[in-house]
């Protein structure tokens, strides 16, 4: 059972990225909090991977606390056998002119189930504020479950917020149209998972941890 306890304190000005790769055995559970104090004019890149462990939830508070902070988030999963990956971001703005972004996108196989549980907060002094979150889930047997869950409470006028969710199964013509020219059936779901995946891991600053990342969600 790992529980780590993360806390970043960015100050004025900085620039950093934070990544967080879960690849632990499968009889591991995890269970992570994380929170981001964001302050002004800062600009951060928070990314997460999750592939292992039979449980696994991170908790992700970011908080922008004064004008000018700029986050973007990102959160990647996959899960196979009967596991089970919760992922519970928040996006907090409490200082007005500030922006946040988050994408996080799934694959869900055999009975494995996920759950995100996304949170967008605007407080009464946060006016122009630019925050959105997109959840979009891959489910690729008809035994997994994928729940999306997005919340916005919106405490100011004048804000531009909003948020999408997707759940969405594997297109059998596009499956037949890749063994139709000679893919077997792991190397056609295999070229699915890298055409789902690599809009986020796109944005992986480090070479390293986006080549390792890919190899651990697509398998290539």
């Amino acid at each position: 059972f790992l529980a780590p306890r993360i806390e970043v304190l960015a100050e004025a000005g900085s620039r950093f990225q934070f990544y967080s790769v879960q690849d632990l055995p499968r009889n591991a559970r995890y269970l992570a909090r994380h929170r981001f104090h964001v302050t002004r004019d800062v600009s951060c890149e928070i990314n997460y991977v999750a592939v292992g462990a039979q449980s696994a939830r991170v908790d992700a508070d970011c908080r922008m606390l004064q004008p000018g902070a700029s986050a973007t988030n990102r959160g990647l999963y996959l899960a196979d056998g009967d596991r089970h990956v919760d992922f519970h971001p928040a996006q907090i703005h409490i200082a007005p002119h500030c922006y946040s972004n988050l994408t996080v996108k799934g694959a869900l196989k055999d009975t494995a189930r996920g759950v995100y549980y996304g949170y967008v907060k605007v407080g009464e002094g946060a006016q122009k504020t630019d925050a959105y979150q997109k959840n979009r889930n891959l489910v690729l047997s008809p035994e997994a479950r994928a729940d999306s869950i997005p919340n916005l409470e919106i405490l100011a006028n004048d804000v531009k917020c909003s948020h999408g969710s997707s759940l969405g199964e594997v297109n059998q013509d596009e499956l037949f149209y890749l063994r139709s020219r000679g893919l077997n059936v792991v190397e056609a779901e295999r070229l699915l998972l890298e055409g789902f995946y690599d809009e986020v891991l796109a944005g992986f600053g480090s070479e390293p941890i986006r080549e390792y990342c890919h190899q651990k969600l697509v398998g290539a």
